[in-house]
């Protein structure tokens, strides 16, 4: 492991410069050949850039301080968004809240400017924080100061081992998205078409189907408001919930808690059991459906039998009544595309979306034998798990990056003493 030095930002630089915004008025200014980077491109985006959603002319260019930025310069966003760094992969021009860095590659590794830079955005964020200055500008971020190795050498290893776990969470993430998108086209098919008593998705060849207030659907189904199908829909706490927050005691689940993959005990709050018992209205048993009312309106999941006698704030609480609905189809067409499109209509463009029991009452659902719906639901089993647990190996993957930056962006440990740690690359 070779000597590591401390130094300026500035030092590692060959040019640091922000960028201009050409006057948005004058039409011959813009849609020309020279991308031209926002915060909205430098968010919407991972490491590297490679799109923007504005161009510029020349004449554009000419017109304000933006420059032409040339590929491989490291984008780090100074206003709004702070601190966030990206890599053009294209000749660009930036606006005034990205500075422009092009290192010095005598002296940094662009792929470990990159992650340094990433890796530091906290303490930058928290440094910003306790100042009067609510952005960061050029002057601030060149007096920045970083102890790195001294040898580039070390540098691009460092980088190497950190690309290698980008790579890994890459293609992780994508590997989700085609299991979500295979999962999407199952579950359309299933609630419209359904699994017949011979075990095959119906078709259109061999069945028949009609009309419907939900679409197209099986002959045998019906469809029928929710209000008809479960045994009782009710909202859980919302008259001053934080009154009976203690430091232990009964979980009340919030909105935050409930997500499609069903319910995240993350970031809890408790009430006493004498308060629970008090709010016995809102206690959930098993089985019982818990809807987001304000937010991300309808997400829902089950309550399993591990979290039944809990409580809830602010949550629409369903019932099914068993002989007609089991909670596993009815939380899934919830949150199908069947059911999100109904929801959506209840929102009527206002700001504050929100989600109310009657809107649970009215919401149409196509209404099977229970032996169909007990096919759709294991049907989609397959795809679920292997959803759950890519996402799993991705979460996994995510946290031993966090600790290979910490620990090699430090210099606590040296990439040759990765394989000691367990860690395979």
């Amino acid at each position: 492991m070779g000597d590591w030095i401390k130094i300026k930002l500035e030092e590692l630089a060959i040019k640091m410069q922000s960028g201009g915004t050409p006057k948005s008025d004058n039409s011959s200014y813009y849609n020309g050949d020279i991308p031209f980077v926002t915060i909205e491109d430098m968010t919407s985006t991972k490491k590297y850039l490679t799109v923007t959603k504005k161009n510029i002319t020349q004449d554009g260019l000419q017109s304000s301080s933006a420059w032409l930025v040339p590929e491989n310069t490291l984008l780090y966003s100074i206003y709004a968004t702070l601190g966030v760094p990206r890599i053009n992969k294209m000749e660009v021009a930036t606006n005034q809240a990205i500075l422009n860095i092009i290192p010095n590659l005598n002296k940094v590794d662009l792929e470990f400017l990159y992650y340094l830079l990433d890796f530091k955005r906290g303490s930058i964020l928290e440094h910003s924080a306790h100042t009067t200055q609510s952005n960061l500008n050029a002057k601030i971020v060149k007096n920045l100061e970083f102890v790195i190795p001294e040898a580039i050498e070390e540098q691009k290893e460092i980088a190497g081992v950190l690309r290698s776990i980008d790579k890994s969470i890459t293609l992780s993430s994508q590997l989700i998205e085609k299991y979500n998108r295979i999962k999407d086209g199952l579950l359309q098919e299933l609630l419209t078409k359904g699994i017949d008593d011979k075990g095959n998705i119906r078709s259109e060849l061999t069945h028949e189907f009609k009309e419907s207030p939900i679409g197209i659907i099986p002959k045998e189904w019906g469809v029928l408001p929710s209000s008809q199908l479960t045994k009782e829909i009710k909202v859980g706490i919302v008259v001053k919930p934080s009154q009976y927050y203690v430091e232990d005691g009964i979980p009340m689940l919030r909105s935050f808690n409930v997500k499609e993959t069903g319910i995240e005990l993350t970031n809890l709050v408790y009430m006493s059991r004498e308060d629970n018992a008090r709010n016995s209205k809102s206690i959930l048993r098993t089985g019982d459906i818990v809807s987001v009312r304000t937010g991300n309106p309808g997400v829902s999941a089950i309550v399993t039998e591990k979290l039944d006698g809990i409580n809830c704030i602010d949550l629409v609480i369903t019932k099914p009544d068993l002989n007609k609905m089991i909670p596993e189809f009815l939380v899934t067409w919830i949150n199908s595309k069947g059911g999100k499109s109904q929801i959506l209509k209840y929102q009527g463009g206002i700001a504050q979306q929100h989600f109310n029991v009657g809107d649970m009452k009215e919401l149409l659902v196509p209404k099977m034998s229970i032996e169909e719906q007990i096919r759709i639901v294991e049907s989609m089993k397959s795809i679920r798990a292997r959803i759950k647990e890519e996402q799993i190996r991705n979460d996994k993957l995510k946290r031993i990056k966090k600790g290979l930056m910490q620990d090699l962006l430090t210099g606590k440990i040296h990439v040759n003493e990765l394989s000691k740690k367990g860690v395979a690359l």
